[in-house]
């Protein structure tokens, strides 16, 4: 209960973690770890069956510093992810003009282009970027998959053409952060919160 008479919207046993960890009634810190700790590839690889059920558990830090240092890379996830919001993309990438060759092993190896119709086309989108998935979907041919012109009626607007470009961008991003997310996801995995206290 916080001090105006509102009750967060948490389990009693979050409230004591937190409460316990020194962080009084945020339970905002909690939303960006799990971000931070889902989007983890070690993570993802290690409880792949858990998330096929829809059953993850997300491991808890054990120290106020832990939770707010993977809190804030969830909060950079978010950010990435709300495409609402302005967001200056720059994810390092270079590549040689004439291979397509990427020069960051992140991103994979090789590019493709991804044609918009018999002339028009993205090119040198890196390959781990092209077959980014959230929820099992390819992230930008799904939305691609959704404004053909037959089921449009219309065209791509050239706000939409651009709109694939900073997709492209805020996913690549997301993949540079990887080794990031996978030092944090091990971090927490190796000092989690003792629940042996509340049991």
């Amino acid at each position: 209960m916080l001090a105006n008479g509102t009750r967060l919207n948490i389990s009693d046993p979050l409230l004591a973690y937190l409460t316990r960890i020194g962080i009084v009634a945020d339970a905002p810190d909690v939303f960006y770890h799990t971000l931070a700790i889902l989007h983890a590839p070690d993570y993802r690889k290690e409880n792949s069956g858990a998330l096929r059920q829809d059953w993850p558990r997300i491991p808890l830090p054990d120290t106020k510093e832990a939770l707010l240092a993977s809190a804030a890379l969830g909060k950079q996830i978010v950010a990435l992810l709300d495409t609402e919001t302005p967001f200056d993309v720059a994810a390092g990438l270079s590549r040689h003009p004439e291979s397509g060759d990427v020069k960051s092993p992140l991103l994979g190896t090789r590019t493709c282009d991804v044609y918009l119709n018999d002339v028009a086309y993205w090119s040198n989108i890196p390959i781990r970027v092209w077959e980014y998935t959230i929820g099992g979907y390819q992230v930008i041919k799904k939305w691609l998959s959704y404004r053909e012109e037959k089921l449009l009626g219309r065209s791509l607007s050239k706000e939409e053409v651009r709109y694939v470009q900073e997709m492209a961008r805020r996913i690549a991003a997301i993949i540079m952060l990887e080794p990031a997310l996978d030092a944090n996801y091990q971090s927490v995995k190796a000092h989690t919160f003792d629940w042996k206290p509340f049991a």
